[in-house]
């Protein structure tokens, strides 16, 4: 298992892409696979430092990440708002973008990029896990 702490500001996105990239090399994933969890784990983190916290305030975000040859599971942790992402319908993407309800997009991204999605609420931690069914090579 691989972890990483960072905080919750955009400037450590380069930090969690290069945690991904160690992650990549440790499971030996595809570069489609690397880039899929990339930009979901992104999406995740960029919305908890958007919206989980105050603008000042200095909080901390947990990721750790851990599979086998079969999958890949993301944990990521926070002390945020209370926010379950599982709990929001898919944006509906057929409408045109002047048309279509702000917000959601993202959730709709990730769903399409990982293959499950759990969320609980524990200790005051938001707990969102994302696993990867990874392809066999």
């Amino acid at each position: 298992m691989r972890s990483i702490t960072i905080d919750n500001d955009t400037r450590e996105l380069t930090r969690l892409m290069s945690f991904t990239e160690e992650v990549a090399k440790e499971y030996r994933l595809s570069h489609e696979e690397v880039m899929q969890l990339q930009l979901a784990l992104e999406e995740v983190v960029v919305n908890i430092i958007s919206y989980a916290y105050s603008p000042d305030a200095h909080e901390l975000i947990y990721i750790s990440a851990e599979g086998d040859k079969e999958h890949i599971t993301l944990c990521i942790r926070d002390y945020g708002i209370a926010f379950d992402p599982t709990e929001i319908k898919d944006a509906d993407v057929n409408l045109a973008a002047e048309e279509r309800a702000i917000g959601g997009l993202g959730i709709y991204l990730i769903r399409q990029l990982v293959d499950t999605i759990e969320y609980r609420r524990s200790e005051g931690y938001n707990i969102l896990r994302l696993t990867k069914i990874l392809k066999h090579k």
